[in-house]
């Protein structure tokens, strides 16, 4: 009888002891290591998923509160103009890209070159739009080509662009 209340001792000493120490683990502060300015709940930016998970939600009421959101879209580094065709090193863009406005001359541009691109499978990246109806105006001119909004400046850093609209691929830099 004694070895199995000293086995039960044992057993209840042991669970004390686990217990005790994994309290001590939940006391644990939290270090914060950086404040990045003021935050925004992240549940306003989720779209509820369709039945079929496998079928994103595009409705026209979606994209539009989407878009609206980003706007205007307006470059600091890059500006309608001529651009010179110019040899250019890429190996790693395997997609051919494009960037424009909705400016007149971008929406001149796509018009000519939209068959172009499509053969191409070219991505587009609207940089500048002021309006919704901007942002309708080159899908409508450009229907059938992947075109998204994105700040061009980035682009103008990194390839010494100045204008748009310009086609860039692995070996060229054209309009």
């Amino acid at each position: 009888m004694e070895k199995v209340v000293s086995v039960k001792h044992s057993v209840y000493l042991c669970a004390l002891v686990m217990v005790t120490g994994l309290s001590a683990f939940s006391r644990a502060e939290v270090t914060v290591i950086g404040r990045l300015g003021p935050t925004q709940e992240i549940r306003k930016f989720y779209i509820k998923a369709p039945p079929d998970r496998r079928k994103p939600v595009t409705t026209p009421k979606n994209v539009q509160v989407m878009v609206a959101g980003r706007l205007p879209l307006m470059p600091s580094l890059l500006s309608p103009g001529a651009v010179k065709a110019r040899r250019l090193s890429l190996p790693q863009a395997k997609t051919p890209l494009f960037l424009l406005g909705s400016d007149k001359r971008s929406i001149a541009w796509l018009r000519q070159n939209k068959t172009q691109l499509m053969e191409l499978g070219a991505k587009g990246y609207l940089v500048q739009a002021k309006t919704l109806g901007d942002v309708k105006k080159v899908s409508t001119v450009g229907k059938g080509l992947r075109i998204s909004l994105a700040s061009g400046d980035p682009f103008a850093e990194r390839l010494g662009i100045k204008h748009y609209p310009v086609l860039i691929s692995k070996g060229a830099i054209e309009q």
